[in-house]
Protein backbone atom coordinates (compact mmCIF):
# COMPACT_ATOMS: atom_id res chain seq x y z
CA UNK A 1 0.00 0.00 0.00
CA UNK A 2 1.30 3.32 -0.96
CA UNK A 3 0.08 6.38 2.22
CA UNK A 4 0.27 8.75 -0.55
CA UNK A 5 -1.95 7.05 -2.90
CA UNK A 6 -4.14 6.34 0.41
CA UNK A 7 -3.90 9.71 1.77
CA UNK A 8 -5.18 11.37 -1.86
CA UNK A 9 -8.09 8.73 -1.26
CA UNK A 10 -9.23 9.42 1.62
CA UNK A 11 -9.13 12.94 0.85
CA UNK A 12 -11.38 12.62 -2.45
CA UNK A 13 -13.35 10.71 -0.24
CA UNK A 14 -14.17 13.09 2.77
CA UNK A 15 -14.35 16.21 0.10
CA UNK A 16 -16.80 14.46 -1.94
CA UNK A 17 -18.94 13.61 1.44
CA UNK A 18 -18.59 17.10 2.44
CA UNK A 19 -20.13 18.13 -1.11
CA UNK A 20 -22.76 15.79 -1.02
CA UNK A 21 -24.05 16.54 2.31
CA UNK A 22 -24.07 20.59 1.19
CA UNK A 23 -25.99 19.85 -1.73
CA UNK A 24 -28.33 18.04 0.35
CA UNK A 25 -28.79 21.05 2.81
CA UNK A 26 -29.47 22.97 -0.10
CA UNK A 27 -32.08 20.86 -2.04
CA UNK A 28 -35.71 21.00 -2.20
CA UNK A 29 -36.77 19.32 1.42
CA UNK A 30 -40.52 19.59 1.15
CA UNK A 31 -42.98 21.22 -1.30
CA UNK A 32 -47.06 22.26 -1.22
CA UNK A 33 -49.46 23.20 -3.65
CA UNK A 34 -51.76 26.45 -2.43
CA UNK A 35 -54.76 27.23 -3.78
CA UNK A 36 -55.57 30.77 -3.36
CA UNK A 37 -59.08 32.40 -3.62
CA UNK A 38 -59.40 32.72 -7.09
CA UNK A 39 -58.61 28.91 -7.70
CA UNK A 40 -54.92 29.69 -8.78
CA UNK A 41 -52.41 27.24 -7.88
CA UNK A 42 -48.91 27.71 -6.70
CA UNK A 43 -46.43 25.28 -5.64
CA UNK A 44 -44.16 26.25 -2.61
CA UNK A 45 -40.89 24.25 -2.02
CA UNK A 46 -38.75 24.60 1.05
CA UNK A 47 -34.97 23.96 0.67
CA UNK A 48 -33.07 22.43 3.78
CA UNK A 49 -31.67 25.68 4.48
CA UNK A 50 -35.44 27.09 4.95
CA UNK A 51 -35.84 23.89 7.58
CA UNK A 52 -33.18 23.81 9.33
CA UNK A 53 -30.97 27.11 9.21
CA UNK A 54 -28.11 25.51 11.54
CA UNK A 55 -27.27 22.15 9.11
CA UNK A 56 -25.37 24.28 6.50
CA UNK A 57 -22.97 26.22 8.74
CA UNK A 58 -22.43 22.71 10.90
CA UNK A 59 -22.08 20.44 7.43
CA UNK A 60 -18.70 23.13 6.25
CA UNK A 61 -17.61 23.08 9.86
CA UNK A 62 -17.84 19.28 9.32
CA UNK A 63 -16.10 19.65 5.99
CA UNK A 64 -13.30 22.24 7.37
CA UNK A 65 -12.66 19.92 10.35
CA UNK A 66 -11.89 17.12 8.62
CA UNK A 67 -9.38 18.90 6.45
CA UNK A 68 -7.95 20.22 9.11
CA UNK A 69 -7.60 16.62 10.80
CA UNK A 70 -6.00 15.30 7.51
CA UNK A 71 -3.22 17.75 8.13
CA UNK A 72 -2.82 18.57 11.91
CA UNK A 73 -0.11 16.82 14.26
CA UNK A 74 -1.09 14.72 17.01
CA UNK A 75 -1.89 17.15 19.44
CA UNK A 76 -3.71 19.20 17.54
CA UNK A 77 -5.97 16.07 15.90
CA UNK A 78 -7.16 15.38 19.30
CA UNK A 79 -8.25 19.31 19.77
CA UNK A 80 -9.95 19.52 16.65
CA UNK A 81 -11.55 16.06 17.37
CA UNK A 82 -12.82 17.85 20.56
CA UNK A 83 -14.09 20.39 18.77
CA UNK A 84 -15.76 18.62 16.53
CA UNK A 85 -17.44 16.06 18.80
CA UNK A 86 -18.73 19.32 20.51
CA UNK A 87 -19.89 20.50 17.48
CA UNK A 88 -21.85 17.45 16.82
CA UNK A 89 -23.42 17.09 20.24
CA UNK A 90 -25.17 20.88 20.12
CA UNK A 91 -26.35 19.79 16.63
CA UNK A 92 -28.31 16.65 18.85
CA UNK A 93 -29.50 19.30 21.65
Amino acid sequence: MNPAADRSRVLAAGVVAAGAAALCALAAWSSETVENAAGLTATVSRSGTEAAPWLLPCVLAAGAAFLALLVAGRRTRRLIGAVAALAGLAVLL
